[in-house]
């Protein structure tokens, strides 16, 4: 080894020896570090007030700017030098008015942080452990708008009034002091996408219990982020007044189960056939879209029990009750259900009728479509990921052996079990999980004998028999055939 070396290695055994030594002065070199005092959130009531803590740092400290301090909160200091020896900053907090309130303060030393949590009550409403504030939508619709990654979170109790969207969760709630939108509401606090439909059992005219972020969105007011925490099922008890389609054009916009309308009209065109997103005309010309129609008024919020409605056509007149509502400035019904239907003229001519398959729509059921060995079928699908779903198979009289096909999703395989028609065997199936039943309608499935399966009954049905099936999880199932043999 040459000399350079020799000495290349004893300058770089100095630096090392001499890296993480204390100086006089009290500042400490080496690794990064910075400790708080405080490590639990520091509380504050609705007055103004000031709380202390002591912060230790091995480099000179800061207050993060992007950590974004609100302006109710005041740090003193907001900077200090290095130094072992503890070092005192105070938390100053003005007076809350509003509703309960919460932020976070980021101190920086070099690439060490260190992060100080500061909870307000307010008169508006309380700060639960998670840092959750309970407030009514009027108590919600002032908060400041902030839905970033520290924005506060905020817990609303209102009346499910309105399903914009069951796919993406876009719901309306409603309380005694106003009502509002709720963009993509999920099934947890897990925040995941398009989760809405494994909420079990919720429907419109529920009270329903959510946790949010105060968002807004092209002017418009809104709970982002938002997930499901609870709700209570309600008795749904619409009140009805008769109009005209003029008049419920000129209402007043409200979900409310006190401001439902009559209405009867003329079929002119039926736009979803699985949704039951109908036109209707009265004799003056004037026509109405009615977004999603129900089977009736206990299903409200789950139109896709229109393809339960026997023989509906263009051309028939329907009488519904819906809600005045409104998508992008045009007028229009929702929350609607269907209350009864003369047979009328179909001026289409080749119009099939709406329930065209022989189920009928229950909990978290859904026609969809898929191409099955390179044919096109209609298809039932059943349940959610982690939600059961069922429906009722219309079985013809004089029925002994009923089969048809069956997959389970392509990562959970799920049973079917069977039961309202007595002796039916076998009362549960397991089908496999097939690879082509991912993503979303139209499905590609591949299938094989193997995923058809044949039940049979004790005795021959009688008229009107309906065989109820239920899923744990999800399931897709097609080709229904009876026979009497």
């Amino acid at each position: 080894m040459n000399v350079k070396n020799l000495l290349f290695i004893g300058l770089a055994a100095a630096v090392l020896f001499t890296g993480c030594k204390e100086g006089e002065d009290g500042t400490v070199s080496g690794t990064p570090k910075i400790t708080l005092s405080e490590t639990d959130p520091i509380e504050f009531g609705e007055e103004a007030g000031s709380k202390s803590l002591t912060l230790t740092a091995s480099r000179d400290w800061f207050v993060e700017i992007s950590s974004a301090v609100p302006d109710w909160i005041t740090v003193k200091p907001e900077s200090g030098p290095a130094s072992d020896k503890p070092q005192q900053i105070t938390i100053d907090v003005k007076v809350n008015e509003g509703v309960g309130r919460t932020a976070k303060i980021v101190f920086k030393a070099g690439l060490a942080e260190a992060t100080l949590k500061v909870n307000q009550q307010g008169p508006g409403g309380a700060i639960d452990p998670d840092g959750i504030t309970a407030v009514s939508v009027a108590e919600f619709l002032a908060a400041d708008v902030n839905d970033g990654d520290d924005a506060p979170l905020y817990r609303l109790t209102g009346t499910l009034t309105y399903v914009a969207s069951s796919r993406f969760g876009n719901v309306y709630i409603e309380d005694e002091t106003g009502s509002v939108y709720a963009y993509g509401l999920c099934s947890d606090k897990s925040l995941t996408y398009e989760s809405y439909g494994d909420i079990a059992g919720l429907t419109v005219g529920d009270l329903v219990t959510i946790v949010g972020k105060r968002g807004e969105h092209g002017g418009q007011d809104q709970v982002a982020d938002g997930y499901y925490e609870s709700h209570e099922d309600a008795s749904v008890n619409p009140t009805l007044t008769e109009s005209t389609l003029a008049d419920f054009l000129n209402a007043e916009i409200s979900y409310s189960q006190k401001d439902y309308y009559k209405l009867t009209g003329t079929i002119t065109e039926i736009e979803d056939k699985t949704y039951g997103n109908i036109y209707i005309e009265d004799e003056t010309g004037t026509k109405v879209l009615i977004y999603g129609v129900a089977e009736n008024a206990e299903q409200i919020g789950n139109s896709a029990t229109f393809q339960n409605i026997k023989g509906l056509n263009v051309g028939d007149i329907i009488t519904v009750g819906v809600c005045r509502g409104e998508y992008k400035g045009s007028a229009q019904g929702v929350n609607g259900y269907y209350i009864s239907h003369v047979d009328g003229e179909n001026p289409g001519g080749d119009d099939e009728p709406v329930a065209e398959n022989p189920w009928l729509m229950g909990n978290k059921s859904f026609t969809e479509e898929a191409n099955v060995n390179g044919t096109t079928v209609p298809v039932l699908k059943l349940g959610t990921s982690s939600v059961s779903g069922s429906a009722k198979i219309v079985v013809p009289a004089g029925t002994k052996t009923m089969t048809f096909y069956a997959v389970s999703w392509n990562k959970d395989q799920s049973d079917l079990t069977f039961s309202g028609i007595e002796g039916v065997s076998p009362a549960t199936v397991s089908p496999a999980a097939n690879t082509g039943a991912a993503e979303k309608s139209p499905y590609t499935i591949t299938v094989t004998d193997s995923d058809k399966y044949t039940l049979t009954f004790a005795a021959a049905t009688a008229d009107g028999a309906q065989l109820e099936v239920a899923s744990a999880k999800r399931n897709i199932l097609w080709g229904f055939e009876f026979s009497a043999e």
